[in-house]
């Protein structure tokens, strides 16, 4: 059973269930008013005829007529009155009727043991109707008699049964009446939930980042919002889900490549060198060619490895100096600034600055490095240091062949080359770029490229005083 038929049928039962006693209560409370207020008038109306029997009868004495049938015919006026109301009298002396106007009901289950001067009273349910009986003696000295007074109810049981009959007519009506209500109300109210369920199942089915339309501010629409956001928080973790597996399975792609391309010529210079009768030269160019390949599978390796590390080594913080390490660039790049003729200028404005020393050393040396492989032959590749605010800016700039901005979009992808037989030639494994993003992340640093085709390549990054 559904959330909106439990509570559709709870608040149905609750309804009926209150309603029904609260009009039980009502009507009972109501009949036993009505009840004791006629027991009330029949007690006073009672009296009044005690006393009046009383006085006729002592008026009767005076003047010498003392007969049973003086005081049967002084009652017998009373009684022709008072029936014609519903009212029915009878009049006993001791245990003897003297007249009676009385049902045979009542006259035949009279209890006529009273004490003199006292009320009793009684209900009297009969097969004519239901009535209530009221049994006194005439005051003194006129005590040997009893009056019975019998008052018919039977129009007020019938009222009441037309009350309950009315209540359970209106009982119906109110219940069906309610029933429609509440199938609306709580069809509108859970409309949402429905929603949400309908929108939960076709996420759990795979059509991530549904949303619900959210209306109001109740503790439903909060829901609402709620599940709008998780949604769109699943939506977008799976994409980032998806786009980091593309990006493995590329890389994946790319070092099956990358390592394929080394090992095929490697084997097949190695066949080569045992199959066929080469002289001393020919034999030492195709070492040389596999000693340069097996290099370069080395390079690749360790290169993999460190950016394993680089994810997963603690950064360890501390003091650069920006001297000893242009100094040591200086050193590193000397041989190729005299082999190919490039020109390296390196200038800082910043006496030291906050990193992990390794780190920063390989980020710059790969910039480097990158610059001086997209140069000719008299080209240049400038290293600047400067302190701007709060953060070091480092700039690395080259005037050799720049690159396109479809190139620029791809730099930072692993094992992505602009001119892939050239950086082979030259050494490169395409995942300088890479490895250096990764380092600028780890110290909360940021990374900017900047190039113009034959113009050369600007890389500024902003360094965090860490």
């Amino acid at each position: 059973m559904k959330f909106w038929q439990k509570t559709f049928l709870i608040l149905l039962v609750v309804f009926v269930l209150t309603f029904n006693m609260s009009m039980v209560i009502v009507l009972h409370f109501t009949y036993e008013e009505e009840l004791g207020s006629i027991k009330d008038k029949a007690i006073g109306e009672a009296y009044f005829l005690v006393s009046s029997l009383s006085t006729d009868f002592s008026s009767l004495e005076e003047i010498g007529n003392i007969s049973i049938e003086s005081k049967r015919s002084a009652f017998k006026s009373y009684s022709t009155y008072y029936k014609q109301k519903q009212v029915f009298l009878g009049l006993y002396k001791e245990e003897s009727m003297v007249e009676s106007s009385l049902p045979e009901i009542l006259s035949d289950a009279l209890d006529l043991d009273i004490e003199k001067g006292v009320q009793k009273i009684w209900t009297k349910q009969g097969e004519e109707g239901k009535y209530i009986v009221v049994m006194s003696t005439l005051l003194a000295p006129y005590d040997e008699y009893k009056l019975c007074y019998a008052y018919e109810i039977s129009m007020l049981d019938a009222s009441s049964q037309r009350l309950m009959k009315m209540a359970i007519g209106v009982d119906i009506g109110m219940t069906i009446l309610l029933g429609i209500i509440l199938y609306f109300v709580l069809g509108r109210l859970t409309r949402p939930l429905i929603q949400l369920q309908k929108q939960a199942a076709k996420i759990s089915c795979g059509s991530y980042g549904q949303t619900v339309e959210v209306k109001g501010s109740d503790e439903i629409a909060d829901l609402g919002k709620q599940f709008n956001e998780m949604s769109q928080t699943i939506h977008q973790q799976l994409g980032m889900l998806q786009e980091e597996n593309k990006k493995k399975q590329l890389l994946i792609d790319n070092m099956a490549h990358e390592f394929r391309t080394p090992l095929t010529s490697i084997s097949g210079y190695a066949q080569y060198l045992m199959m066929a009768a080469l002289d001393e030269e020919e034999r030492y160019e195709a070492l040389d060619y596999i000693i340069s390949e097996t290099e370069r599978l080395k390079k690749l390796s360790h290169t993999l490895l460190y950016m394993v590390e680089l994810r997963e080594e603690t950064l360890e913080i501390e003091h650069i100096d920006s001297h000893e390490l242009i100094e040591k660039l200086h050193k590193l790049f000397s041989q190729q600034e005299q082999y190919k003729k490039i020109q390296f200028i390196a200038t800082t404005e910043v006496d030291q600055f906050k990193g992990n020393r390794i780190m920063v050393e390989s980020l710059l040396i790969n910039l480097v490095e990158n610059g001086m492989r997209a140069c000719d032959e008299k080209g240049q590749v400038q290293l600047s240091i400067q302190n701007e605010q709060e953060h070091i800016l480092i700039e690395v700039l080259d005037n050799g062949r720049g690159m396109s901005e479809e190139e620029l979009e791809k730099i930072q992808e692993p094992f992505y080359r602009i001119d892939k037989a050239r950086s082979r030639k030259m050494g490169g494994v395409g995942l300088g770029v890479s490895l250096c993003q990764q380092i600028v992340e780890v110290h909360g640093a940021s990374m900017r490229y900047s190039s113009q085709l034959d113009k050369g390549t600007k890389v500024v990054i902003k360094w965090g005083l860490l």
